[in-house]
């Protein structure tokens, strides 16, 4: 469910693949990197679970990403301080974090350009002015990337059209 490495901030769901309508069953949620990289700030996530009584589902119940602006620093010869990027629920309207939500979002994103505009940049963590969401194929690869969970397969983006 959670891991790091790609030093982006981003999120992939899973499909059934024996389902016909493609249920999604997993998603992997995927954290920003402390590490700076090309055009990346450093930024963390904190995760609320619920947890540590009897009955508790160990789901998260919140999730906070914060970022701070290290070219911002370095011009002012200060300290990086770090600051609230975005709430997840709240920023991208989801009520809860299940499969099916990720993937409305991950719809969402194809649909809504403001959307995918903040997705772009939390996804280079508030670094990189990138024009993508103009560009239907740069718009395809980001998305289907969420949607395919397997580098191989892109049959799970066959809906995305123009």
């Amino acid at each position: 469910m959670f891991y790091g490495h790609t030093h982006y901030d981003q999120f992939m769901v899973y499909y059934d693949m024996d389902d016909p309508k493609r249920r999604p069953f997993h998603f992997n949620w995927i954290s920003p990197s402390l590490t700076t990289y090309d055009f990346l700030n450093p930024a963390f996530r904190i995760y609320e679970i619920d947890g540590g009584y009897q009955g508790a589902t160990y789901t998260v119940k919140s999730a906070q990403t914060y970022f701070a602006n290290v070219t911002e620093a370095n011009m002012k010869n200060k300290e990086p301080e770090w600051v609230l990027s975005y709430d997840t629920a709240d920023h991208y309207q989801m009520t809860d974090f299940s499969p099916q939500s990720w993937s409305d979002l991950s719809d969402k994103l194809w649909t809504n350009t403001t959307m995918f505009r903040d997705y772009v940049r939390h996804f280079y963590r508030n670094h990189y002015n990138n024009e993508c969401y103009t560009d239907y194929k740069c718009r395809y690869t980001f998305v289907c990337d969420i949607k395919k969970g397997r580098s191989y397969d892109e049959s799970f983006c066959d809906h995305l059209i123009r």
